[in-house]
């Protein structure tokens, strides 16, 4: 199976997503687990940009749409939903990096194999 750990995120992701979905005003420990699981995923195996952020995008808009419902329906209040921003500038923040060591040990590795 290729990218195993990105299939271990996606199913976290959707447990949380679920969990959020099912059980209103406890959706905090949910999301940030399915954003943990994703760093902890990520630095471990980093994966193709365009799938990575296809990742990201869908995770952050059901996620993301599950708290706006809430806050809709008096759950939870309005501040709440500055996770949704925060959470995937963080996350961005964190695959910057990874992808940037990625590229630096490549370099490295390449300088290596000249000598």
């Amino acid at each position: 199976m290729r990218n195993p750990l990105l299939w271990v995120w996606g199913a976290v992701a959707t447990v949380a997503c679920g969990l959020m979905w099912l059980l209103p005003g406890s959706e905090t420990v949910p999301y940030h687990v399915a954003w943990a699981t994703f760093a902890l995923c990520y630095g471990l195996e980093p994966w193709r940009p365009v799938v990575t952020a296809t990742g990201l995008v869908l995770y952050t808009v059901v996620s993301g749409a599950i708290l706006v419902d809430r806050v809709v329906d008096g759950t939870i209040d309005w501040q709440e939903t500055a996770e949704i921003p925060l959470m995937s500038l963080l996350i961005a923040l964190m695959v910057w990096h990874v992808q940037r060591r990625q590229r630096l040990l490549a370099e490295v590795t390449r300088l290596a194999d000249r000598e």
